[in-house]
C-alpha cells in the first residue's frame, strides 16, 4: 500500500530492506509509509524499532485507542 500523507514517496522499500539494514546498523530503524495495523506486525518482526503509522491513526475516530494498539506490538 502507498501512503496517503506522502502522495511522492515512491515505491515501497520492503520487509527485505528491514532486515537487510538491521544486520549492519546498530542505531535505531524506524519505518515510515503505508504502515497499517494489518502489516504493522511483519515490519515490527522484520526489526523496525519504531514504525510511523500517520494515515492508519488520524483518521480513526479514536486516535489514542489506535496508537495504543500499535504500541502493544513493541510489547
Amino acid at each position: 500500500m502507498l501512503t496517503r500523507t506522502k502522495p511522492d514517496a515512491g515505491v515501497p522499500a520492503g520487509i527485505l530492506l528491514i532486515q537487510q539494514i538491521k544486520g549492519v546498523v546498530k542505531i535505531p530503524l524506524v519505518a515510515i509509509g503505508g504502515i497499517n495495523l494489518a502489516n504493522a506486525p511483519e515490519v515490527v518482526n522484520a526489526g523496525a524499532d519504531a514504525l510511523c503509522a500517520i494515515s492508519a491513526e488520524v483518521t480513526t475516530e479514536d486516535v489514542r485507542a489506535e496508537i495504543e494498539k500499535f504500541q502493544r506490538l513493541f510489547r
